[in-house]
């Protein structure tokens, strides 16, 4: 079973599958649920609060593991802006300062070349 805690990921590309798999393709499956946004239809399917949880930890892990690829472009800017949406979903302060520093060191990296 996947927990935020027991999750890890190798190299900034399996980073970046994981975020889109746990953090937007689950919304677009979880968009059909009948039920409430935080339940599942099916079993085998983690909730999206779950699957928020682990995403978010992956991201963190992304920003703090991967400083360099993303100051240089190494991470092109479509996944780099995927890269920061858990925490965007988040919603926190803290987070928003984190997503806004990110969107603007792409700027100004994009601005250079």
């Amino acid at each position: 079973r996947w927990t935020e805690n027991n999750v890890v990921i190798f190299g900034w590309q399996g980073k970046m599958a994981a975020i889109v798999a746990l953090d937007q393709m689950s919304r677009h499956i979880h968009r059909h649920d009948k039920k409430h946004p935080n339940e599942s239809n099916s079993p085998s399917i983690p909730t999206q609060q779950q699957l928020d949880l682990i995403a978010y930890d992956i991201a963190k892990k992304l920003q703090h593991c991967h400083t360099k690829e993303l100051s240089t472009g190494i991470i092109p800017l479509p996944m780099r802006i995927f890269g920061i949406m858990p925490l965007r979903h988040a919603s926190t302060i803290q987070d928003l300062g984190i997503v806004q520093r990110d969107v603007e060191s792409a700027s100004a990296l994009h601005d250079e070349m």
